[in-house]
């Protein structure tokens, strides 16, 4: 996707934490990532905003999740929705 639209793989995925970030509690953790199913996952290292940071970890604690969970969330969402 990062290719074809001509971006970064990070600039998306800051894109798909603020869009994750922006809906209520409610609508969130609809797609369950196991952990234990590693294969075929790459790492990665964005960079997000301090605020964008700040939420993310509010959010991982009240709903008992890893920050990397809820990001591998928000990505999957956004590319569950991107044509």
């Amino acid at each position: 996707m990062a290719d074809s639209e001509g971006t970064a793989v990070a600039e998306l995925i800051r894109e798909a934490i603020k869009k994750f970030l922006g809906k209520p509690a409610y609508e969130r953790n609809a797609f369950s990532f196991s952990p234990s199913s590693t294969r075929g996952v790459e790492r990665i290292y964005p960079r997000i905003a301090k605020s964008d940071w700040d939420r993310l970890n509010r959010i991982s604690m009240s709903a008992n999740k890893a920050k990397t969970e809820l990001v591998r969330e928000a990505v999957d969402e956004y590319l569950r929705k991107s044509p």
